[in-house]
């Protein structure tokens, strides 16, 4: 099995690129907001062989916004997912990531993806949508 991509900046740049390239690629429109914080999913489609939506996170509040995990779930089963982009959201800021995860799990199912905010209020951010491929 192909090893996983690292985490962190590099791997985003190089997984958002190709995500945004695949003829695959759907964008999409999703958003949750909580207190000044909003979450958004803005494509999903495969790349590199994995399947994988860009999320947006805009913080809007004070103080920087910390994040824990992203969590996927397919058909109500969580599935292993990895996530490539920043860590943190400063505060007045805007962040993109990556998050991937093994197409075979999520085919033709209704994904859940909640994004974890570590300390502070430990608010969940979650948004479902159907990965047709």
């Amino acid at each position: 099995a192909p090893k996983p991509e690292p985490a962190g900046p590099a791997a985003f740049g190089a997984l958002d690129e190709a995500l945004r390239q695949s003829p695959t690629t759907q964008a999409l429109n999703l958003r949750v907001k909580k207190g000044g914080a909003v979450f958004r999913i803005t494509h999903v489609g495969r790349a590199r062989g994995r399947a994988a939506a860009r999320f947006a996170l805009a913080n809007e509040e004070s103080a920087d916004f910390f994040l824990s995990v992203l969590n996927v779930s397919a058909g109500n089963v969580p599935i292993p997912a990895d996530t490539a982009g920043p860590y943190v959201c400063r505060a007045g800021e805007e962040i993109f990531g990556v998050v991937h995860f093994a197409p075979e799990a999520a085919s033709g199912k209704r994904l859940s993806i909640t994004l974890v905010q570590s300390g502070g209020e430990r608010r969940r951010f979650q948004l479902a949508l159907e990965y047709p491929f």
